[in-house]
């Protein structure tokens, strides 16, 4: 996936618009041969809902986030990692766009998650704790 790790570094590099162009023609050739539940289309929609972000597009990328959360959360489990980190990209998000009451429940319901799976003082965890607002 070549053209994954070149939108990875382009983003990397805040050439946002030119990453996201990328992430888009790469999920569109990927989506051809993959489900929607594959874990690399999940991965490329991900990213490209950062790059969304970075862009301050939260509406885009909310909405991009919550399809990608949905399916994850069906196809692997609300509480597997890869679920974890799109809610804790989608809890940044929130935060991202003003909306931090949103964004504290989406945090305090990822860091449950991630006590309940790695424990309260796992750096998975301690990072969580750490986006909430006081």
């Amino acid at each position: 996936m070549t053209a994954l790790n070149l939108a990875v570094c382009l983003r990397r590099q805040n050439r946002f618009e030119e990453a996201e162009r990328l992430y888009r023609k790469t999920l569109h050739d990927w989506s051809a041969e993959h489900s929607a539940a594959d874990l690399t289309t999940l991965d490329i929609r991900y990213e490209l809902a950062e790059t969304m972000r970075q862009q301050e597009n939260y509406v885009g990328a909310e909405s991009e986030l919550r399809d990608v959360l949905a399916i994850a959360s069906r196809v692997y489990s609300p509480g597997h990692p890869n679920t974890l980190i799109i809610r804790h990209g989608l809890a940044t998000v929130l935060k991202s766009s003003g909306r931090l009451d949103d964004a504290n429940a989406e945090f305090r319901e990822v860091l449950r998650l991630k006590r309940e799976r790695f424990g309260a003082d796992h750096p998975l965890s301690k990072a969580t704790e750490a986006e909430l607002d006081p």
